[in-house]
């Protein structure tokens, strides 16, 4: 297996699906705060989901927030984001697309489904309320939970609806075992069921279609690893703790903070020129320290204005984290004498 490209659609700064040419020696190019860490990011956690090691998008050294913090901000009602990969096999290219939608009672993103577009059709796996409306269901159907719905059998199109736990936690079996997958775990009309056999099995020659092309070991050869920069470790929210000095600059926001909160003089002084050098570098256009409760004690947030609405540090380009400890520690004495 040997993928090509790699997508994304509606993730934070991407809006319509874009997509990374995948070469055996790749580089990624670009300004702060355009996206790079994204990417790498997206990627990281769409391989280990396809090696079937879950959904995380918090998972070292990447910190993607929740699914309002990931998804695009739009104006778009139904809210999802989409990762995918086409990946050649044979002579065909085949692209595996995974929509993510938030949780249902929950904070974070999981699978809302996920579509295998062949060269001569397609096979979509999708959560959502068939299981309950308009279905006549046993507890045991439910149990099952995969249920073929549609079959298009002069095109090659198949939608099977799932529980949602399915496509995080059993998605795989069909991977695996695509025979067994359709002799038991599917249910749906017979000939609906007969067509998507007959759909795979005339594209195989000693193994079944998705066992190959979709093929679990290729999968679980896919090798992904993600190092951080050299920088100090920005946080989504911040917990008050003495000052102290960190060469790495991580006391640099408890600073921040206390200045904010008690020294407003000094604060608007620094504030300003650390705005006025962001602009002229075009890493960020407005900084906020924005206190969660009304005393020293509670946590606080550090927030940066790069293009759109406010982000928490760690979710701007790390050139931002990078040098606002310097700047900090810079301005400081020239800012100090002219402020108080």
């Amino acid at each position: 297996m040997k993928i090509t490209q790699f997508t994304m659609e509606e993730v934070r700064c991407f809006s319509e699906r874009q997509t990374l040419e995948i070469r055996p020696l790749t580089f990624l190019v670009g300004e702060n705060s355009t996206g790079k860490t994204t990417a790498l990011a997206c990627f990281h956690v769409l391989a280990n989901y396809l090696r079937n090691e879950g959904v995380d998008f918090n998972s070292h050294p990447y910190s993607m927030g929740t699914f309002k913090d990931i998804v695009r901000n739009s104006r778009k009602k139904e809210k999802a984001f989409k990762l995918g990969v086409t990946y050649q096999f044979a002579e065909e290219l085949v692209e595996l697309t995974v929509e993510f939608v938030q949780k249902k009672g929950g904070i974070e993103p999981t699978v809302g489904s996920i579509t295998v577009t062949l060269t001569d059709g397609e096979i979509v796996f999708k959560t959502g309320s068939d299981l309950e409306v308009g279905m006549h269901l046993t507890d045991a159907d439910l149990e099952v939970g995969m249920h073929l719905t549609d079959a298009d059998k002069e095109r090659n199109q198949y939608r099977i609806v799932c529980r949602p736990d399915y496509l995080e936690n059993r998605f795989a079996y069909f991977y695996r075992f695509p025979g067994p997958f359709l002799d038991s775990l599917l249910i749906g009309e017979s000939d609906q069921k007969n067509a998507l056999a007959k759909f795979l099995k005339e594209r195989e020659d000693s193994v079944s279609l998705m066992s190959e092309y979709t093929s679990w070991g290729s999968w679980q050869q896919l090798s992904v690893l993600s190092t951080s920069p050299i920088r100090s470790r920005p946080r989504r929210t911040y917990d008050p703790t003495r000052e102290f000095s960190d060469p790495e600059g991580s006391d640099v926001p408890m600073q921040l903070m206390r200045i904010a909160a008690t020294e407003k003089g000094y604060w608007a002084a620094l504030k300003e020129q650390l705005v006025k050098f962001g602009k002229i570098s075009g890493l960020f256009q407005n900084i906020e320290v924005k206190n969660l409760g009304g005393s020293l004690g509670v946590p606080f947030q550090l927030k940066f204005k790069v293009r759109g609405p406010s982000a928490h540090i760690v979710d701007v380009g790390y050139g931002v984290s990078q040098i606002l400890p310097v700047l900090v520690h810079i301005l400081n004495p020239e800012v100090l004498g002219r402020a108080r």
